[in-house]
């Protein structure tokens, strides 16, 4: 990692985006989705 040698603080960024990356494909954006907000349905 990039930001290993930063420490906890350096690190969060980088760690808190490769989080969400990984939350959002394997759950989808969901209530957070471009769909969502226009008013989009599930199907």
């Amino acid at each position: 990692m990039v930001d290993a040698k930063l420490g906890i603080r350096g690190a969060f960024p980088a760690t808190r985006l490769i989080l969400f990356g990984l939350l959002f494909a394997t759950l989808g954006a969901g209530r957070y989705s471009i769909d969502a907000m226009l008013g989009g349905f599930r199907r």
